[in-house]
């Protein structure tokens, strides 16, 4: 039995840095994923589980491969060969973000795995301004909803993700995807919602993890502080 423990916000998002590292991360991109690491496992209690299963298995690859479909220049395929969103997430929505300048921007987003990263990405965007939304191909709104609800990592159907920038009418975005359910309706934010909530009470009272959790964590701290030491004995002469 996975028995739990409890530890501070800013005690998470002290050690993440680290751990990331040692899974594989460049120092910088390392200090910003601690970011969406700290809050998502405030807000699903998953995040430590899933870059656990990574350890070993980050390369230095930090912007998936990204291909234009073919009938429509403000639409791309973004492919992620089996990467896990914790990294990934920010940088796709960045990266729709910046070409979102000129209205509406969207991507079909394939070959994924934990998809509940994507909670912080909307949660960040939507604080500079954006309107984003995504919907999993072929699903119903309660289909959706219980998609954003799972957190399972079976289930990885294609995402359409879709961003509209600050000062862009909804309109603009209703006649170019007349399918799309906005933000304060949609099982997204729904999700969002409930995880921000979530991060906001965990601030207040700490984060609960998992006994094999916290121990993967602290593990891998004591690799890289035990590799540090010997460096500096080795230095010293």
């Amino acid at each position: 039995m996975n028995k739990s423990n409890r530890l501070g916000y800013p005690e998470l998002r002290r050690m993440a840095p680290e751990a990331l590292r040692m899974i594989g991360l460049p120092l910088g991109l390392a200090d910003r994923i601690a970011d969406v690491l700290t809050w998502t496992e405030a807000a699903t209690g998953r995040a430590l589980h899933a870059a656990a299963t990574l350890d070993g298995q980050v390369t230095q690859t930090v912007v998936p491969p990204v291909s234009p479909a073919a009938d429509d220049s403000h639409h791309q395929v973004i492919d992620c060969s089996g990467a896990s969103l914790l990294v990934f997430a920010p940088l796709i929505v960045d990266y729709l973000a910046a070409e979102s300048h000129r209205g509406v921007y969207s991507a079909t987003l394939r070959n994924y795995v934990h998809p509940w990263f994507l909670l912080y990405a909307a949660y960040q965007v939507s604080r500079a301004g954006y309107r984003l939304e995504i919907s999993p191909v072929g699903h119903s709104a309660e289909q959706a909803h219980a998609f954003w609800g799972s957190q399972k990592d079976g289930e990885q159907p294609e995402l359409w993700v879709s961003i509209t920038p600050p000062g862009h009418l909804a309109r603009d975005a209703v006649s170019r995807f007349p399918g799309q359910i906005f933000p304060e309706e949609s099982p997204l934010w729904g999700a969002v919602r409930k995880a921000a909530t979530r991060v906001d009470e965990a601030k207040r009272t700490g984060i609960v993890v998992g006994s094999a959790e916290l121990e993967w964590l602290t593990g891998i701290i004591k690799r890289i502080r035990v590799k540090t030491s010997a460096r500096s004995e080795m230095q010293a002469g």
